[in-house]
C-alpha cells in the first residue's frame, strides 16, 4: 500500500504540483490574481485529495491572504 501512496503523490508532483507552479508564476508576473487564486486553490483541493498536507496548508494560507 506504501508503494502505491507514494507512486500517488509522485505522479501529483509531476503531472499537477509542477505545471501549476509554473502556471501560478506565469499569473504573478501578469498581476492576473484571479488566475493565482484559481491556481493556488486547484493546487489546494488536489493535495489535501492526495494526502499532501503541507501543500494543502500552503495553500490555504495564500488564499486567506488573498482573501484579504
Amino acid at each position: 500500500m506504501e508503494k502505491l501512496y507514494f507512486k500517488v503523490l509522485a505522479r501529483f508532483e509531476n503531472e499537477e504540483l509542477f505545471p501549476k507552479m509554473v502556471q501560478l508564476a506565469e499569473a504573478a508576473g501578469e498581476l492576473n490574481y484571479e488566475k493565482v487564486k484559481n491556481i493556488i486553490h486547484n493546487l489546494k483541493t488536489t493535495g489535501g485529495s492526495v494526502g499532501a498536507s503541507h501543500i494543502h496548508y500552503i495553500c490555504y494560507y495564500m488564499q486567506a491572504h488573498y482573501v484579504e
